[in-house]
């Protein structure tokens, strides 16, 4: 038994961009300023630091486009206090935040819980929704506001392998209402992806994805939580597992 796939999982916290109060990027980054992602990773993946790693930009961390540009956002000091008073004078005024919380979802669950309490300890008003995960899956579709039977926010994971890059990483997607659920709405954040694809080499397509942070950090499309890791168990009688998510291919019986 081991960690064959090295990239991961990365996990995030999606908010609804269309409606209150997470329309509003000043509220956005008072959250992305007060999750602390270890806490979260703990929740999720227990503590053997082996299994998650932290910070975590909006990249795949260990991937090649992964940067240290603006983290200082995801690793400063995490102070309630402060942030409840930033809350306020960011505009935020009571609305509730419909959270959608799957029970049927261990690691989602637990990395629910700790941000469902991060989310009150600044003064949010959480209107906790445990419902099972296929009822999340189907819900986060609804454009209608909160109110109206909408959501708010939720908690999701990605797979690293497609969080390394612009092009598969959908949290990063800003292409309003035709983008991924939550539908964040960045125009400079959807230009900079199209000069990382016109980027000539690695160097220059690094210097991009390090602008792309930098930008998703003031507009906070999504928050990072931290990138945790799944062992995959296989008989003894087997060799040639492959290095990536478990798979059922190039396997050999063993002697």
């Amino acid at each position: 038994m081991g960690v064959l796939d090295r990239a991961g999982y990365c996990a995030s916290f999606r908010m609804n961009h269309l409606h209150p109060p997470f329309d509003n990027p000043a509220v956005r980054r008072v959250v992305l300023a007060a999750v602390n992602q270890t806490d979260m990773m703990l929740a999720c993946a227990g503590v053997d630091r082996a299994m998650w790693r932290v910070p975590a930009g909006v990249f795949t961390p260990g991937s090649p486009l992964a940067s240290e540009v603006a983290l200082d956002v995801v690793t400063g000091p995490r102070k309630p206090e402060r942030s409840k008073r930033e809350l306020a004078a960011a505009g935020y005024k009571g609305e509730p935040v419909v959270f959608l919380v799957p029970t049927d979802l261990p690691h989602v669950n637990a990395m629910s819980e700790v941000m469902a309490d991060t989310l009150k300890k600044i003064g949010m008003n959480v209107d906790y929704q445990a419902i099972d995960w296929g009822s999340v899956l189907t819900k986060r579709g609804s454009k209608a506001a909160p109110a109206q039977g909408g959501w708010s926010a939720f908690v999701t994971f990605s797979a690293g392998a497609d969080n390394a890059t612009p092009a598969a990483n959908t949290q990063l997607w800003a292409n309003g209402q035709a983008g991924w659920f939550g539908w964040p709405d960045d125009p400079e954040i959807e230009a900079l992806r199209g000069e990382w694809f016109d980027a000539p080499d690695l160097t220059a397509q690094k210097t991009v994805a390090g602008r792309m942070q930098r930008r998703a950090f003031e507009t906070v499309p999504f928050v990072p939580l931290g990138q945790y890791f799944q062992a995959t168990a296989y008989r003894n009688t087997l060799t040639d597992e492959l290095p990536s998510f478990a798979t059922f291919w190039n396997l050999k019986k063993a002697g």
